[in-house]
């Protein structure tokens, strides 16, 4: 990941899509962006699982939620290029995690496709990294959580080399079309993460996630 001092930690514990405003709030609280957010370069939206258990029947419902909070970010920081993680199952055999699993895929399904009609957005796929053959990879998960939802240092690493892969990838493996401003850009990144408490350090998130340390 980037210098402590490059990237911006803008996540509230608990939160859900619809505290966004106040993950933005944090953003230019917490760092000395201008008041129109042309300074940040990028921004991570972090999707956790909390909305998900207030509408686990309702994936419909939860895009509304996300994309209003990418509408937003992208007005507030208007030269940057914005990540949308997807959310990472949770572990468990109950049918109420069967049933916030099913609709997570579905969420990220629909985030992934709005992604690609989007030149500024990209999809960061980090559910894949927790399934494999239609289940959920034990190891990654904490032995003594009984929610399901928190991952070891393990699978936290893995998460932090996929947001790393978009905030500084490789030059012979970027794919980008220039667009006004460009030039003008500052490497400051901002994460930005309403649903939960996800300890980076200085880009920003806005997004939920309970999952990430």
């Amino acid at each position: 990941m980037p210098k402590k001092d490059n990237l911006i930690n803008a996540s509230i514990n608990g939160a859900t899509l619809e505290k966004i405003d106040q993950c933005l709030g944090a953003a230019f609280e917490n760092h000395r962006v201008k008041s129109n957010g042309s300074n940040v370069g990028k921004v991570i939206i972090s999707l956790g699982t909390n909305d998900l258990s207030t509408n686990k029947h309702d994936s419909d419902q939860v895009n509304v939620f996300a994309t209003q909070a990418i509408v937003k970010v992208k007005q507030a920081f208007p030269n940057a290029d914005i990540g949308v993680c997807g959310i990472i199952p949770r572990k468990g055999n109950s049918n109420h995690i069967h049933r916030v699993n099913e609709t997570a895929t579905n969420v990220n399904k629909f985030l992934e496709k709005l992604c690609l009609k989007d030149e500024v957005l990209t999809y960061i796929d980090v559910e894949h990294i927790f399934t494999k053959n239609g289940n959920v990879v034990k190891p990654l998960y904490e032995k003594t959580d009984t929610s399901g939802v928190h991952i070891t240092i393990e699978g936290a690493q893995t998460i932090r080399v996929k947001l790393r892969d978009f905030l500084h990838p490789k030059l012979s493996q970027i794919q980008h079309t220039p667009r006004p401003g460009d030039t003008k850009r500052k490497l400051s990144d901002i994460s930005l993460t309403p649903m939960s408490a996800e300890k980076d350090s200085k880009q920003t998130k806005p997004g939920s996630s309970d999952e990430y340390e």
